[in-house]
């Protein structure tokens, strides 16, 4: 088989977003390669987050949209949510369009490389030509030229150790591979917690528990929230109830077991008073995975890393910023949908609707491009990986090995770039994830280690997670502000008036440390609002939103942004 590989569009991800995007660009008609390192996953989501959407979109779309607006904790493009809020019910009553079944290509004709892992994007200045990936089976490096190049394999959370999705590649590659090429990652530091995870399998178990009638109980089989207030629950409000939690586990008042500290949901009365059904998946994970029942017995849980809302910063049409034919969507984008808390009830279903408008998007793109390319500039991509994967074949000597390091990386990040930040632990952290950038460089492969396409490829993208780890924790020190999932200390109140921003992080070829900039979340529908009793009352705007919404634009153009498909069109009409 030839080491060269031609297509419209390359996809990267097994994510239910990287399928559905494939899907589209296959329906318009174009070559596409998918390529994932691991059997692709079913969607989170399933039938029921499906009918939940429609049900919402078609019934109450602009309670929809603040819904989403509001749990962003109004760090979301405002106009990426009316867009998809809008599309909504159109793709959910076409019938030919299956788009809540990311499961399946259905009808489409896709050429599918699994066990496949991507090392190292292709360029040509700032035009992005594809991507040069390694097959574990054979071990054989291939250099895939694509017109545009799709990244969906995933968001950050693996830069803390297992999170809720142990089966997902999160491990942040598809940000790190954008950071090597020059485009900008928007709001790294936006980690979300889930609070409902099971101890210790850490499987998500639905919000909603509480706003049934669930109770939060601590070690004492104390309350954990306040009823006299309204508590911060439902998937609306992960980033709040995480806190809350967080704070009783610092404080002590946990349960102490084998697997660390944890609280009690006490569902008892409640699982006595459902049908079987509505309590199906609950019942599943305590008896397969804690051998409890949730019908007698108190269950164990704890909040832990589930979403990454920062990734790669796009426009309105998934494109990268600074980046030509660079594309990237689902949790390895920053569209920005989500700003700094991902609505729980929603966010399934709307990653797959969102792929579909960008892979409609991304096939529009690729029509009108002309894949020419020099062979030369594949061939030395492949010869510089193969050059850099022989060096760590051979490296000999002292030194930590891959897991080594990743287990230390992801140890500083749980411990103070987690759900409550400070900035001596921020200050901390900065300072020893630089010198895990230096031991990544250096690590060591095992040497039963040094066989495995898989340890390779791992061993290969460390330096560039470490550097990703690194941009968190200073665009979480820079921002003194406390916003959806980000919380710092010294400053527990939301600050419009100065932070009503989105972080763009880059990090130049040859620059000694990375780049901070700034741009405004995008224009204001619906004005920033007190998110009420559970959070403290933010520090109001300085600018009306008219002139708020005034510079948007233009400061997304300075900050990078491609231009959109329709305003590309509109800029030809009017030469016209």
């Amino acid at each position: 088989m030839s080491v060269f590989a031609l297509t419209d569009v390359l996809v990267i991800g097994g994510s239910p977003a990287a399928r559905r995007c494939a899907a589209e660009v296959a329906a318009a008609g174009l070559d596409v390669v998918h390529v994932n390192s691991e059997p692709a996953h079913r969607s989170p989501g399933g039938p029921e987050t499906s009918s939940r959407l429609r049900r919402k979109t078609r019934q109450q779309p602009n309670r929809t949209f603040a819904a989403i607006v509001r749990s962003s904790d109004w760090g979301a493009d405002q106009s990426v949510v009316r867009r998809l809020v809008d599309a909504l019910p159109a793709l959910a009553a076409d019938p030919t369009n299956h788009f809540f079944d990311a499961n399946e290509f259905g009808e489409a004709e896709i050429e599918s490389w699994t066990g496949t892992d991507v090392l190292e994007l292709i360029a040509d200045g700032d035009r992005c030509w594809g991507a040069v990936v390694l097959l574990r089976e054979t071990g054989e490096l291939r250099a895939v030229l694509a017109k545009a190049t799709v990244l969906a394999n995933g968001g950050a959370v693996n830069l803390y150790g297992n999170g809720t999705r142990r089966t997902r590649p999160g491990e942040g590659s598809a940000a790190a591979l954008a950071l090597g090429l020059g485009a900008p990652v928007g709001n790294p530091e936006a980690i979300q917690f889930h609070p409902m995870t099971a101890v210790p399998s850490g499987i998500a178990i639905r919000d909603e528990w509480t706003l049934r009638g669930a109770e939060l109980l601590d070690g004492d089989l104390q309350p954990v929230l306040d009823k006299a207030l309204p508590g911060p629950t439902g998937g609306a409000n992960r980033d709040l109830l995480a806190r809350c939690m967080d704070q009783r586990l610092r404080a002590g008042t946990g349960v102490r077991s084998s697997f660390g500290y944890h609280l009690w949901l006490d569902a008892r009365q409640l699982v006595r008073q459902l049908s079987p059904s509505a309590f199906a998946t609950l019942q599943r994970v305590c008896e397969a995975l804690m051998g409890i029942d949730p019908a007698r017995d108190l269950v164990p849980i704890r909040p832990t890393p589930h979403y990454a809302m920062g990734g790669v910063r796009t426009n309105r049409d998934g494109h990268a910023y600074r980046v030509q034919g660079l594309f990237a969507v689902g949790e390895a984008a920053c569209w920005d949908l989500h700003g700094f808390n991902r609505h729980g009830g929603l966010g399934a279903g709307l990653a797959v609707a969102e792929a579909c408008l960008i892979g409609r998007q991304v096939a529009a793109f690729a029509r009108d491009e002309s894949l020419c390319v020099e062979f030369q500039l594949a061939a030395r991509a492949r010869d510089a990986v193969k050059e850099r994967l022989e060096a760590l074949r051979e490296r000999r000597g002292p030194g930590p090995t891959p897991p080594e390091v990743h287990e230390g990386l992801t140890r500083v990040m749980r411990q103070q770039v987690g759900i409550m930040r400070d900035e001596p632990g921020l200050k901390r952290a900065a300072e020893v994830v630089r010198t895990h950038i230096a031991l990544a460089e250096r690590a060591v492969l095992p040497f039963d280690a040094r066989t495995s396409s898989s340890a390779l490829a791992f061993a290969f993208r460390l330096p560039g997670l470490t550097r990703l780890a690194y941009v968190t924790v200073l665009s979480a020190l820079a921002r003194t502000e406390s916003r959806g999932a980000h919380y710092r200390a010294e400053y527990p109140a939301r600050d419009d008036a100065d932070w009503l921003v989105r972080t763009l992080a880059a990090w130049p070829d040859g620059a000694p440390e990375p780049i901070l900039g700034y741009e405004p979340v995008g224009p204001l529908e619906l004005a920033p609002r007190p998110r009420g009793a559970a959070a403290p009352p933010p520090v109001g705007m300085k600018r009306s939103v008219g002139h708020y919404n005034a510079h948007v634009e233009t400061a997304r153009l300075r900050a990078g942004a491609q231009p959109t498909k329709a305003a590309l069109h509109d800029e030809r009409a009017r030469v016209a």
